[in-house]
């Protein structure tokens, strides 16, 4: 099982629009991604975001361009506690999309990889994808990254 984690492309500021949707480089960044990724959908079950515009946009581009479900998740906002979720991605089954913010994308990846919260075991980068690997009951690894930067 793998657990895809992406944090949501490059947003507009407050001062632009408060509710901070993706700007015009955030959606061509998670355009190239689904390009980029779309090997992986065929494995995928659904694409899971928090509800904020950017996570919102982020997802629909990717369910669009992977011909995935988009659902939104209470418990996935940037400061939300991370337990919960991971304990719920340790009885998936399947692989899933997760469409997120930091500090939260962060603190749940190291959660799983190196159970604890900080520091972070991963840099994640504004429209990329950090994909995790279950290898055993509470054993995680990071099998790979695809970041704005490395599709270029």
């Amino acid at each position: 099982m793998k657990l895809l984690l992406v944090q949501h492309g490059e947003n507009v500021p407050d001062s632009v629009d408060p509710e901070r949707p993706l700007s015009a480089k955030g959606r061509a960044d998670v355009e190239r991604l689904a390009r980029d990724c779309g090997s992986v959908s065929g494995s995928v079950r659904e694409i899971l975001h928090s509800g904020k515009a950017r996570a919102r946009q982020t997802a629909d581009i990717l369910g669009t361009g992977l011909s995935l479900p988009v659902h939104t998740r209470a418990g996935l906002d940037p400061l939300d506690p991370v337990k919960p979720f991971a304990s719920e991605c340790e009885s998936w089954s399947d692989t899933r999309i997760v469409v997120g913010h930091l500090p939260f994308l962060e603190r749940l990846a190291a959660l799983l990889v190196a159970d604890r919260e900080d520091p972070p075991v991963v840099a994640f980068q504004r429209g990329g994808m950090v994909c995790l690997e279950k290898r055993g009951p509470s054993e995680w690894c990071i099998l790979w990254t695809l970041f704005p930067a490395q599709g270029a």
